[in-house]
């Protein structure tokens, strides 16, 4: 989802960007990794990661020191570290399990410890010496505009540890833009764009959704159930076809 938004955005603001994304084998694994790679260029480079997913590929670090020489070019020139910016937004753990529905039972079901993962006890600055890499901290819009133009400019590897608001702030506010977006497509469909195309709000509008249904099951009836898949593994939604066949049984 994370990497679907940072798509648009760079694709509508009309910057001469490049993305790439990685889901890694557990979906966040090897991430920092995968930037360092992908920053062997000598282009300024920038990852945009989570606390856990940062934690996840620490050691991958250790490919921004000195002590490796460059994948590219190495015969070539002397070694210059990748000047990879690495961004890590810290909200303190797995926000995005803060989404689910067993957040709400809290401590009850052990929520922090097996799904929230905090990392308070985590300090980004002391990795960072540790590899030996700049590091620059940020709590504010303004800070973090001049830490990331500073980390730009200089050329080098950095980290940068943006310090943002808390998971169930997080929630609440993706909660108020899903609910404003929702009236304002609502809105938009119930209003009347053209003389040839009159969308009341009891027209039916048919949205490219693939359904799965067992026919034997009558509508409404109190055994139908209603399956949502997000994404398939690959991207292809033909691979929940058999998944489907199988559910609606």
């Amino acid at each position: 989802e994370n990497d679907q938004t940072a798509h648009m955005q760079t694709s509508l603001s009309g910057f001469p960007l490049s993305v790439n994304v990685n889901r890694g084998a557990s979906g966040i694994d090897g991430i920092i990794s995968t930037a360092i790679g992908c920053g062997d260029t000598f282009t300024p480079t920038t990852l945009v990661c989570g606390d856990v997913s940062a934690l996840h590929d620490l050691n991958g670090l250790y490919g921004l020191t000195s002590d490796l020489p460059s994948l590219s070019n190495a015969q070539s020139k002397p070694h210059s570290r990748v000047p990879l910016t690495t961004i890590i937004v810290n909200n303190g753990g797995g926000a995005i399990f803060s989404f689910l529905p067993i957040a709400k039972h809290g401590q009850d079901v052990g929520f922090e410890e097996f799904w929230g993962t905090p990392t308070k006890s985590i300090s980004f600055r002391k990795w960072a010496d540790a590899f030996g890499l700049p590091y620059r901290y940020a709590n504010s819009f303004e800070s973090f505009r001049e830490a990331y133009r500073s980390s730009l400019l200089s050329g080098r590897p950095e980290i940068i540890e943006a310090r943002v608001i808390d998971r169930s702030k997080n929630v609440d506010i993706h909660q108020r833009i899903t609910s404003t977006a929702i009236q304002f497509v609502t809105k938009l469909v119930s209003e009347t764009s053209s003389d040839e195309c009159d969308l009341s709000l009891n027209t039916r509008i048919n949205l490219p959704i693939k359904r799965y249904t067992n026919e034997n099951i009558s509508k409404g009836s109190n055994r139908s159930k209603t399956l949502l898949l997000i994404h398939g593994w690959m991207g292809d939604k033909s691979e929940w076809d058999l998944v489907g066949a199988e559910l609606v049984k």
